[in-house]
């Protein structure tokens, strides 16, 4: 795609299928160490990748966010 400024660029997209993620954990998904209900799950993580992913993206001028639907799945996008 062809920006405004004339710089080209793209979107990303990553869509999944999985659990997606319930609406009282959306404010709180780009949030340092947030396990989003995991935490005593055998799913591993720290909770800090989306939030140093995030922080990568917008350092460079991007944006990121998602939509997500608990039982249908998620999609992220950042451009």
């Amino acid at each position: 795609m062809l920006s405004e400024a004339g710089f080209i660029f793209a979107v990303i997209l990553i869509i999944d299928t999985g659990e997606g993620i319930a609406e009282k954990y959306h404010s709180s998904l780009f949030t340092n160490f947030s396990r989003l209900g995991q935490q005593n799950s055998r799913t591993e993580g720290s909770g800090v990748g989306l939030v140093i992913t995030k922080r990568i993206i917008e350092e460079m001028g991007g944006k990121i966010g998602f939509e997500s639907k608990q039982n249908i799945g998620s999609t992220f996008w950042f451009e």
